[in-house]
């Protein structure tokens, strides 16, 4: 399976009201390295 960036930011997105918006932040770049994905630079 192949996730992209839209992809975990639409998950992110989801669950972001249950989980609350502050957890959302602190976990998306984990997530991210963790799936292998290229975090997008400053200013993007």
């Amino acid at each position: 399976m192949v996730s992209s960036t839209e992809d975990v930011t639409g998950v992110l997105r989801a669950v972001a009201p249950q989980v609350g918006g502050p957890r959302v932040v602190a976990a998306a770049p984990e997530i991210m390295l963790a799936l292998g994905l290229d975090l997008p630079e400053v200013g993007e």
